[in-house]
């Protein structure tokens, strides 16, 4: 902290030449520490550095740091919980699991004395969060029972080669639709999107 008397020019950034003290800024530091996840998986970001930081502090997952609200497929509300069964430090969902969709988002930091209850209270965007998965989760596709069925053009985020993808009734849930093929089959991707094909032999699926 710097000083200039009252009555002596102090319009310039060098007329404060003496120094009185220090203010120390709590909160994450650099404002740039990038995580990487994977949807479908556990989530959790170690080593979170920054000056003066509490286990009481609160780390959110969103869209946009202090303007938006949970996201699907994000547990808790997007709030990561520091977790006692791993490295100190860690914050993470405990075991459950991500399910939102692939793309970019922000880490935003709350400090433990502050209100954090809102969204509009938890403005200090401390990073990105990538999140590796299909994008948007509303793709659709049809095949023609008698057919060979595949899948073209599927989107995602950071999408690879060797992913995989198969046919459930409900996903995370045992149980194929009757006459499809059930087995996870891996998609090869491009610039156009994954490519999937569900096998040589037609589906002879009910419509």
């Amino acid at each position: 902290l710097c000083w200039c008397a009252a009555g002596f020019g102090c319009s310039l950034e060098s007329s404060f030449v003496v120094d009185l003290g220090s203010l120390m800024t709590i909160g994450p530091s650099p404002l740039s520490q990038d995580r990487t996840c994977i949807s479908g998986q556990t989530c959790h970001v170690s080593g979170l550095l920054g000056t003066a930081l509490n286990l009481g502090d609160q780390l959110v997952v969103m869209d946009t740091c202090g303007a938006t609200a949970s996201l699907p497929g994000m547990p808790l509300d997007g709030r990561l919980q520091p977790e006692s069964n791993r490295t100190s430090g860690d914050l993470g969902f405990t075991e459950l699991r991500v399910t939102s969709r692939g793309g970019t988002y922000r880490l935003c930091w709350c400090g433990y004395d502050q209100a954090c209850s809102t969204p509009a209270q938890i403005r200090v965007d401390a990073g990105q969060l990538t999140l590796i998965g299909p994008w948007p989760l509303e793709q659709s596709w049809t095949c023609v029972s008698g057919r060979i069925c595949g899948v073209n053009s599927l989107a995602g985020h950071h999408l690879a080669d060797h992913d995989k993808i198969t046919l459930l009734e409900t996903c995370g849930v045992a149980g194929a639709p009757d006459r499809l093929p059930w087995l996870a089959q891996p998609m090869t991707t491009s610039a156009s999107g994954a490519i999937v094909s569900f096998g040589p032999e037609a589906v002879s699926a009910a419509g």
